[in-house]
């Protein structure tokens, strides 16, 4: 049941909103990630925060209105996986993001970041083979060079997932989607 409200809350949390850069409804984009988190083979509350996983970043929903529908565990996900301060420069959200992951533990939460990373990072790479390469890095918040260093450091970060055999083959496709995109090395 609580998979369900999840979905119903996606579903009217992001209504109305759009990718940026492939044009797809909001909503499309936590449904791949959670996807991917089954994949895995990961848990039910698992799953369900990925489903929810930008709901406080980017709607109205709050962290204590996920701790109320969906309980403390979930929340914890979540809350793990948002940014909260949006005024702050992009920059230093993205620094504190990192450093986050960095720290020990959270471990669930971190398969949900992986999962988020690499279904951006396939967004982009749709958007190169049918766009302008200018067009598509000037719809981000950051110049090209920026995002390199944000994905470059971020899957430094995740590097404890590389161990974990149900994600391993992802995390390394993280890794060469980041020299592919940016025409970089690792």
């Amino acid at each position: 049941m609580k998979l369900y409200e999840a979905i119903h809350t996606i579903m009217k949390a992001h209504q109305g909103q759009i990718r940026k850069l492939d044009g797809d409804p909001y909503a499309v984009h936590p449904v791949e990630v959670s996807l991917m988190v089954s994949k895995w083979g990961a848990e039910e509350d698992v799953v369900i925060a990925a489903l929810l996983h930008d709901v406080v970043e980017d709607t109205i929903w709050t962290i204590d209105e996920i701790n109320a529908s969906f309980g403390p565990d979930i929340a914890k996900m979540v809350a793990f996986c948002s940014e909260y301060d949006k005024s702050q420069a992009w920059s230093v959200r993205k620094q504190a993001m990192i450093e986050k992951v960095r720290q020990p533990g959270n471990w669930e939460a971190k398969l949900i970041i992986l999962a988020d990373k690499l279904c951006n990072l396939k967004s982009i790479a749709r958007s190169l083979e049918e766009k302008d390469e200018e067009a598509v890095w000037a719809s981000f918040n950051a110049p090209k060079s920026d995002q390199y260093w944000y994905y470059r450091e971020m899957t430094l970060a995740l590097g404890e997932l590389e161990s974990n055999p149900l994600c391993r083959e992802d995390y390394r496709m993280l890794k060469r989607m980041v020299e592919e995109i940016f025409d970089a090395p690792f």
